[in-house]
């Protein structure tokens, strides 16, 4: 009686809670970072399209700042959902981003030298976002 009582509060051993999977938390910060890049390189596409052309370093600037951004929102999402092992779980999303970043610049063809830069900054970002993570002081517990 006792355990069908814990299982049905959703106490037991049984019970999924998907944040608790480091795996699920990788993912879903992962793709809110992606998210996050892929809207920012959409709105700087819709700004080219109606101000023209600007130089290629402000392009190159804009993108890496995206990309940066992109790995600390999903560092500081994975600690803020982890509550633990902030600066780790972080610089493993912003790994994960860069592994996006390689994969997506081989689809297109483009050469790897350019991401000598993302190799450092995106882990660091990421775990940046991470300790501030899971040092935020919340109102109630995340989903």
């Amino acid at each position: 009686m006792l355990y069908q009582i814990r299982m049905e509060e959703g106490q037991g051993m049984r019970c999924f809670r998907p944040w608790r999977s480091r795996v699920f938390r990788f993912a879903v910060s992962a793709a809110e970072g992606m998210g996050f890049v892929c809207g920012g390189t959409l709105g700087i596409a819709c700004l080219v399209w109606k101000l023209g052309m600007p130089p290629v370093s402000v392009l190159r600037f804009a993108a890496g700042l995206l990309w940066c951004t992109g790995a600390f929102l999903a560092g500081r999402r994975c600690g803020l959902h982890g509550r633990r092992y902030g600066a780790l779980e972080g610089a493993v999303c912003g790994v994960l981003l860069l592994a996006m970043r390689l994969l997506g610049a081989r689809l297109l063809g483009e050469s790897f030298g350019g991401t000598g830069w993302y190799v450092w900054l995106l882990p660091l970002t990421g775990a940046l976002g991470g300790v501030l993570g899971v040092n935020t002081k919340l109102r109630r517990a995340p989903n």
